[in-house]
């Protein structure tokens, strides 16, 4: 069906955004996350560096790359403060 493609993509998106609320709570709990979202990677055998435009309509996690650059940009801004 035609709107099958856009729920997909709309749902995608929400669970990503989850998924980056749910690492920058363990960081404002104090965990750096980095090295267990490595480990999870590794285990998984999962794909570095997927195509965006695959992983944009079809992956529901945000690529293992931009989680741990966004957990690094909250520790930043964290020792700033």
């Amino acid at each position: 069906s035609v709107p099958m493609p856009l729920v997909s993509f709309g749902l995608n998106a929400f669970t990503r955004q989850l998924e980056y609320q749910a690492d920058a709570y363990s960081v404002r709990l104090g965990f750096d996350i980095r090295k267990a979202l490595a480990k999870i990677s590794k285990t998984n055998l999962s794909d570095l560096n997927p195509d965006p435009l695959d992983s944009l309509f079809h992956h529901s996690h945000p690529t293992t790359v931009q989680r741990v650059l966004a957990v690094k940009q909250l520790l930043d801004t964290c020792e700033r403060k």
